[in-house]
């Protein structure tokens, strides 16, 4: 898997449309991002995931409500004028090879704000080759993408440097090497299925209570959700 072209669009620090070649050179083939605190380097990496895995990036614990937040608050908000845009966008274009036939492809999620409403709207757009593949539905993108570079392991393929200091680091390189290891081999899966019981087994224990029962449990777990 060979990156191409980054581009933001009202991300973060980044205001209006900005691209970042990342073909290799032969003779150069690493590609090189510094700059001092603050100047956008984290985002650029933050952007690619997102494009990428969209709420996944996020975590598996993530509600839709808080990933709705998460891109509300990523959009660019211009300091001089005082105000926040309406709308971003994140597009990486890469190369993959697969059963000896390369294929060129360009990953465009945007997302714009609601108006009167406090949530926002995505889409997702797909192209092989430089054609809009149809065929892609969301849901199938992530299933496909997560057989080239499984979202478990990603943070293998996009870090920074913080993500090495930890590795170094001898106050809590054990716990971050054990998670990376277990997300590496799918051993979080049984982690994740011992969740996914426990809420499986919630629905049935709700579903299987009186009427007044369940209208406690829902108000409840609204009251949970507004909490987060």
């Amino acid at each position: 898997m060979i990156l191409h072209k980054l581009t933001v669009n009202n991300v973060g620090l980044f205001r209006g449309r900005q691209t970042i070649t990342l073909t290799p050179n032969t003779n150069r083939p690493i590609i090189l991002i510094g700059g001092m605190n603050g100047a956008g380097k984290t985002t650029l990496l933050d952007a690619v995931r997102l494009c990428l895995y969209g709420k996944r990036a996020l975590g598996n614990r993530v509600s839709h409500n808080e990933y709705y937040n998460y891109l509300s608050e990523t959009i660019h908000r211009d300091s001089i004028a005082n105000s926040t845009l309406d709308c971003a966008s994140v597009s990486l274009e890469f190369e993959y090879a697969r059963d000896g036939e390369k294929k060129r492809y360009t990953v465009e999620r945007s997302w714009k704000r609601q108006r009167g409403r406090k949530t926002v709207k995505e889409a997702l757009a797909i192209y092989e080759n430089d054609r809009l593949n149809t065929e892609f539905e969301a849901k199938h993108w992530q299933d496909y993408i997560n057989e080239l570079i499984p979202v478990g392991v990603s943070r293998f393929f996009f870090f920074d440097g913080e993500n090495v200091r930890k590795l170094v680091d001898d106050s809590g390189h054990d716990v971050f090497l054990r998670e990376s290891i277990k997300a590496l081999f799918g051993l979080n899966l049984v982690e994740r299925l011992q969740s996914d019981l426990h809420i499986y087994s919630n629905r049935l224990i709700k579903r299987d209570s009186p009427e007044s029962v369940q209208q406690e449990i829902t108000e409840v777990e609204l009251e949970i959700e507004n909490l987060h």
